[in-house]
């Protein structure tokens, strides 16, 4: 990647990016890499980590987000709302997730007649 030319797109701008680097890129076959699958997955930062790193005083945080109306609507959302693929998914009172869909959605109407 480091010597080819014509690169465009999100190539081209990693190898911007990592050009200042004196780096050395390996391959390795998917038997042989068994952590990779772990390290391209998305892990949240943990909450309480950041607590004692940026001195954040979280109890404070939460008595002033429930005091703010904006802020309770959001999170009763994001209890009864997933995004998966881009895909909008809400909660329905038997706990089943059920896609979202406008009301003058024409694949909706077709899923109905199915």
């Amino acid at each position: 990647m480091m010597y080819r030319k014509a690169l465009t797109g999100r190539l081209a701008r990693f190898q911007i990016l990592i050009q200042d680097y004196n780096i050395e890129i390996v391959y390795r076959p998917g038997k042989e890499n068994q952590v990779a699958d772990t390290l391209s997955r998305y892990h949240p930062v943990k909450i309480n980590a950041l607590e004692s790193v940026l001195k954040i005083d979280l109890k404070r945080i939460l008595e002033e987000q429930e005091n703010d109306e904006r802020i309770k609507e959001t999170r009763n959302l994001v209890k009864t709302q997933l995004i998966q693929d881009g895909i909008i998914f809400t909660l329905k009172g038997n706990n089943e997730w059920v896609i979202c869909l406008p009301p003058e959605s024409k694949y909706g109407r077709v899923l109905d007649q199915d």
